[in-house]
């Protein structure tokens, strides 16, 4: 991969059939192998809203997790570029955040979209959650 030291590398990836053995997730195979600044973000919606993220003319939210705040703070401004409404920091790379807090802190922000996978992941064994999609009115 070369040197990338102190680079903010976004990982964008879902582990869906494989993961990188013998790391969990991409992201942890990122933070092990390289000495980058790793950010999860841009991995919550699909194509199509990549490529317009507007909904009735607002941006739809969102998410990033990651150690790194310079990493993530770069993650808010391409979101923010590309034309997404708020991001929304899910906490660290330990994947134990409550999605409530994120969906609370959004209230009070009328016309925000939210969506993002709500689970647990469980030690050798898949992830389980939900998919949750909320609109602020």
């Amino acid at each position: 991969m070369g040197d990338l030291s102190g680079k903010v590398i976004v990982d964008a990836t879902n582990a869906v059939r494989q993961k990188p053995d013998p790391y969990p997730t991409v992201y942890h195979a990122l933070q092990a192998r390289t000495a980058g600044k790793i950010v999860k973000c841009f991995n919550s919606t699909g194509f199509e809203n990549m490529q317009n993220p507007l909904y009735d003319g607002s941006g739809i939210d969102m998410f990033m997790a990651g150690d790194d705040d310079e990493a993530k703070t770069t993650a808010a401004t391409l979101a923010k570029d590309a034309g997404f409404g708020a991001c929304w920091d899910f906490g660290k790379s330990d994947n134990k955040v409550s999605v409530i807090g994120a969906v609370r802190a959004g209230r009070d922000q009328p016309g925000h979209h939210a969506g993002a996978w709500a689970g647990y992941r469980f030690p050798g064994r898949k992830a389980v959650g939900a998919l949750i999609s909320v609109r602020y009115l």
